[in-house]
């Protein structure tokens, strides 16, 4: 929208050589002073014949003084910007410019060489200023253009705010008002005519404007003019109220194509047209079209994105009343979504009497009709609300008699993928040409540069809000119209006991027909509704039928003669025989041929023949002959996702398809079409392996790694400067890593796990230096594995406690024996979310308890030049239970429990030393060790699929073996009591490796 109102409309309106002017104050309490540019009154300065063109007048307080309009154009400011000056008085006007100068120092009216630009367009600043009362014209056709910037407000002004009457041929603006601009209670806002190009920035107010000079156009009031308005508008309570008749609450054009446009966001609530004996058009707009190019290039209304229209309304109290919001014979346009809510005409076009071209997109934003009304019984409250009773619910009404020898009603409908235009309210059509249908078009348009576009979203026509058997709650259901229907794309649903065009039999006159036809696309039937045309067709295998619970369609001629595809879904839902069909009544022709597709190749289309229903035989209801009409028959059925009728998937239930005409009532005719699937009766061959659940199975190794991550540190800790420590006890803390990168083998998902947390503990010499340290520790991982091969995340939640021992033994001087062990406890709680492609999520949760058990026993010797080699044997024991869970959701499976059971010896040599830095001791240490399984039992569980009613045996990924491990450990004596340390280990089993890491603080005491 900027780059339209900036761009091809926008004369240069720069100011770069409009000339800085004197200073005038308007100041009531002070003296006139002339010599020091001060004036009591803007009058008085007015007539002193000092002003100048391109003066400033700055305005101390309000002012009613003007008699007359101003012979000099000049700029408007407050002294206060955060306070409005207000000016008024006796003259109707501010400024009235007449005539375009001809040539440098031509005279005009007012006087506008001090601001013109190198353009000749007349520059006005008016920052914090009302005019109440007051206007600005152009009243001759050669008037300047004129642009006016700042924060303006227009009120109360009796004859048009603003008036243009510019001639401009070419397509420039001639008047721009860019800033905040607000117009409240005028008689006509404004007033453009004559080819004018009207340009209004953003966050432009119409609030409380009327049309009672004339009974045309509260708001803005236009004969051939062009209004230009940005985004973010707001139009409230603008009105017509007349004895003879009302058009255009906000806006109104009649006489030479005239055209609105809005940018983004508008809001249009309360506005009305009202007449007493007269017709009332168009509660917010009236726009009527003569064929001229000029319309034809603009469109006559255009509407941004996300517009609302709410609560507008058209009524008449002795004849008809068109279109609550909208009444227009022209081009209408909202580019990207819009709201119309509770908007009313007393006869028809709740939303929207249209006689012409209609263009509803929904590109980003939806689309919704709801809650707009005809007829009833209309109730107008003082606090200029409105009530309806029993009124019928109508959104669109495309009326054939608007200038009905040149414009034909068309109406396009089109939303993007997971975008919506829901109709609540129903569509009508009334007064058509048999010899020029209506046209309505669903999910194709033409985009600004000519191209023509299909889109997938969906298209809703509703009657949830008018449940009942009233006649106007039947009325409110039924889209009466009468117009050639063709479906591009996405889906059109019909729900909720709606009729969708009118039934054929009640059109007496058979010049007229309609069209339902289904190029590409779905159409959706279902909750008792119904859809009617003349002809019905469906235009191969792009065209899906989707019939659910009693669903209808009336017809004089359907042909289904090039096959189409039938989605079972609500069958699917009903249950694994028969289920809701389409009742087909095509009263005079029925032609059936090509082939039937099965929609099997949806979102869930890897898992669409796991379910367990297709193990047997399953019958469809497709469609019933209602009528006895059809002639032919369909070639076959064919699975779209195989392309033919055979099922072969050793992942899923195996059968193949077919079709077949059925007596269903016993009268002796085969009315029914039934899709047949033939089940093989063979059990599923494979376990698809996004199913495995190896991720759940996994987890034990995750768990038991975070116990060894504990059990590995605490033993550290019982390192040789603390066993030869003088001091009795010692308070920790560390913060821990673990991390691990299992790569999948043997066909069983691997895991990237990837865990941080803490642990904290304590340990004390027990009963003398013989019975060696003793120690408790405690602390809690939190981490998540992913899946490698498929889309799984298992969050893992473990807390651990440890118990560990070790004692130092002297050989002699140079050597000595350390001892030490530590058993570990940890309990991992597991929240696992998968996602199987197509499928939604599931998620399960469970906990599992892991044991750890470790001994080591090494020998240390002094080398020369203060190395220590100290060889080792370790002994690991590793016992983990995983309990059942069931995952809720998506393709939820049930696992059984699970055990892990794993016996490492690793053995090795240390190599370390202890140094000074800053003359602190420092020791470091480097092990490096064969660890090999002795003895291991992998995880395995029982998993079953209650969807597809098999079972398997879950397994977890087996590592290597044989593996090597690396460990670098150091600690730093910061003073007698405080020692901070770290460390890092490495395992490396194959091509999988496994990380941990710590740092702490210690003290003794």
């Amino acid at each position: 929208m900027r780059r339209f109102l900036l761009g091809a409309l926008l004369c240069s309106v720069t100011m770069a050589t409009a000339a800085s002017g004197a200073e005038f104050v308007v100041d009531a309490a002070q003296a006139t002073d002339p010599s020091g540019n001060v004036y009591r009154t803007l009058d008085e300065l007015a007539s002193s014949g000092a002003l100048s063109s391109g003066d400033t007048v700055i305005l101390c307080n309000d002012d009613s003084s003007l008699t007359s309009a101003l012979k000099v154009a000049v700029h408007f400011c407050s002294n206060d910007p955060a306070l409005s000056r207000t000016i008024s008085g006796s003259s109707s006007s501010l400024y009235r410019f007449n005539r375009m100068p001809i040539r440098p120092g031509s005279q005009t009216s007012p006087d506008i060489s001090g601001v013109l630009d190198e353009n000749g367009a007349a520059i006005l600043k008016m920052d914090s200023i009302i005019l109440n009362g007051m206007s600005i014209m152009t009243s001759d056709p050669f008037s300047p253009c004129v642009k006016i910037t700042g924060n303006v407000q227009f009120e109360n002004s009796l004859a048009h705010a603003i008036s243009s009457s510019r001639v401009d041929l070419d397509g420039a603006v001639s008047m721009a008002l860019e800033g905040r601009f607000v117009f409240l209670n005028n008689n006509h806002a404004l007033h453009v005519v004559d080819r004018t190009n009207l340009v209004i920035g953003d966050n432009a107010l119409f609030r409380g404007n009327y049309g009672n000079r004339v009974h045309e156009g509260g708001a803005i009031m236009s004969y051939g003019g062009h209004v230009i308005i940005g985004d973010h508008a707001v139009f409230d309570r603008n009105y017509v109220s007349n004895v003879e008749g009302s058009l255009g609450g906000v806006f109104y054009d009649c006489v030479f194509a005239g055209a609105i446009t809005v940018g983004a966001d508008a809001v249009f609530t309360g506005n009305f047209t009202f007449s007493t004996d007269g017709n009332a058009l168009g509660g917010a707009m009236a726009v009527r079209k003569d064929g001229l190019q000029y319309a034809a290039e603009t469109g006559a209304i255009t509407i941004g994105p996300n517009p609302s229209f709410i609560n507008n309304f058209a009524y008449s109290g002795k004849t008809v009343a068109y279109g609550g919001v909208i009444y227009s014979d022209g081009d209408i346009s909202f580019s990207d979504g819009v709201t119309f809510i509770n908007n009313y005409a007393k006869t028809s076009g709740g939303a929207i009497t249209m006689g012409g071209k209609c263009d509803l997109l929904a590109l980003m934003k939806d689309a919704l009709f709801s809650g707009n009304m005809t007829g009833g019984v209309f109730t107008r409250h003082e606090d200029g609300t409105f009530s309806v009773e029993n009124g019928v619910a109508n959104a669109i009404d495309m009326n054939g008699s608007l200038f009905s020898s040149l414009y034909t009603p068309n109406l396009t409908l089109a939303a993007e993928e997971r975008r919506e235009i829901r109709f609540n309210d129903p569509i009508t059509s009334r007064n058509e040409d048999p010899g020029r249908p209506m046209t309505l078009t669903l999910n194709r348009y033409t985009d600004g540069e000519g191209n023509v576009r299909d889109t997938e979203g969906t298209i809703v026509f509703s009657g949830e809000p008018y449940q009942g058997e009233e006649a106007h709650l039947v009325a409110s259901r039924y889209s009466n119209f009468l117009a050639n229907t063709t479906l591009y794309g996405g889906v059109l649903l019909l729900e909720h006991d709606v009729v969708f065009g009118r039934n054929p039999e009640e059109i007496m006159d058979k010049r007229y027909n309609s069209s339902l036809t289904v190029e590409k696309g779905v159409l959706e039937i279902t909750g008792g509704s119904t859809a009617n045309a003349s002809s019905f067709t469906l235009s191969g295998p792009g065209a899906v039928l989707r019939p659910g619970e009693s669903a209808f369609i009336n017809t004089n001629n359907a042909d289904l003669s090039r096959g189409f595809t039938f989605d079972m879904r609500h069958q699917l839902q009903a249950g694994p025989v028969f289920g809701p069909g389409l009742m087909l009544s095509a009263l005079d022709s029925f032609t059936a041929g090509g082939y039937i597709g099965v929609a099997d190749t949806g979102a869930n289309a890897p898992w669409f023949y796991a379910d367990r229903s297709w193990k047997q035989d399953r019958v469809f209801h497709v469609l019933t002959d209602v009528e006895h009409t059809h002639e032919g028959d369909f070639d076959g059925a064919v699975s779209q996702a195989t392309g033919t009728a055979r099922v072969d998937d050793p992942y899923a239930y195996t059968g193949t398809w077919s079709h077949r005409w059925t007596d269903a009532d016993g009268d002796g005719y085969a009315e029914q079409l039934q899709l047949v699937w033939k089940a093989d009766g063979t059990p599923i061959s494979r376990v698809d392996p996004e199913l495995a659940g190896g991720l759940a199975v996994n987890s034990l190794w995750s768990s038991a790694s975070n116990a060894a991550t504990l059990g590995g540190n605490v033993l550290s800790r019982l390192s040789v400067p603390r066993l030869t420590d003088r001091h009795a006890r010692n308070l920790w803390g560390m913060g821990l890593g673990d991390f691990a990168r299992q790569r999948s083998r043997g066909g069983v998902d691997g895991y990237d796990y990837n865990g941080g947390g803490y642990s904290v503990g304590a340990d004390s010499g027990m009963g003398g230096e013989d019975e060696g340290i003793w120690g408790i520790a405690f602390g809690q991982l939190y981490g998540h594995a992913r899946s490698r091969d498929f889309q799984g995340r298992n969050t893992q939640d473990t807390r651990m406690g440890s118990l560990y021992w070790g004692r130092l033994m002297e050989e002699s001087n140079r050597a000595y024996w350390i001892f030490k062990g530590s058993l570990t406890w940890a309990e991992t709680r597991n929240n696992m979310t998968s996602r199987l492609s197509g499928a939604p999520a599931s998620t399960g949760k469970w906990n599992n308890e892991t044991w750890l058990a470790q001994a080591e026993v090494s020998r240390t010797a002094d080398c020369a030049g203060g190395w220590r080699l100290t060889p080792f044997v370790r002994m690991e024991f590793t016992h983990g239970r995983q309990d059942a869970f069931r995952e809720q959701g998506g393709y939820g499976r049930d696992f059984g429990g699970a055990a892990l059971k794993r016996l490492s010896i690793p053995v090795g040599l240390e190599i370390g030393r202890t140094d000074e830095w800053k003359g602190r001791p420092w020791a470091q240490s480097l092990r490096v060790s064969y660890v090999g399984d002795v003895l291991r039992d992998v995880p395995e569980a029982t998993v079953y699929s209650p969807y597809s009613d098999m079972g398997w045996r879950g397994r977890a990924v087996s590592p290597e073996r044989h593996g090597l491990r690396a460990e670098y450990n150091t600690s730093l004596q910061c003073n007698e009591r405080w020692s901070v340390y770290g460390g890092y280990g490495l395992e490396v089993r194959g091509s999988s490796f496994y990380h941990r890491v710590n740092a702490g603080v210690s003290r003794s005491f």
